[in-house]
């Protein structure tokens, strides 16, 4: 929610939250959103340098692996707009 209104910094206080919270027993699911919402609370604050970009795709291919749908929307926003690993618009 705080991504889609773009409030960045309640965006990676949550992600830090549940960082915190599932520490003790990491699962894939709270790893993934908590690098996907660092990720697209960077690029939206403006973030576009090539190691995000590359985030950005991987996140999205990891999302697309699992099948966590409600995340790939966000993702493939993002990466239409981001250079590919070549330098190129995907």
């Amino acid at each position: 929610a705080m991504l889609n209104a773009g409030q960045w910094d309640d965006a990676m206080r949550y992600g830090d939250a549940l960082e915190a919270f599932s520490r003790p027993e990491p699962v894939l699911w709270s790893t993934f959103f908590v690098a996907r919402g660092r990720a697209l609370a960077a690029w939206g604050r403006g973030c576009r340098d090539a190691g995000l970009c590359t985030r950005l795709h991987d996140l999205a291919r990891e999302a697309d692996r699992i099948g966590l749908i409600t995340a790939i929307p966000a993702l493939r926003a993002a990466v239409a707009l981001a250079p590919g690993p070549d330098g190129r618009k995907t």
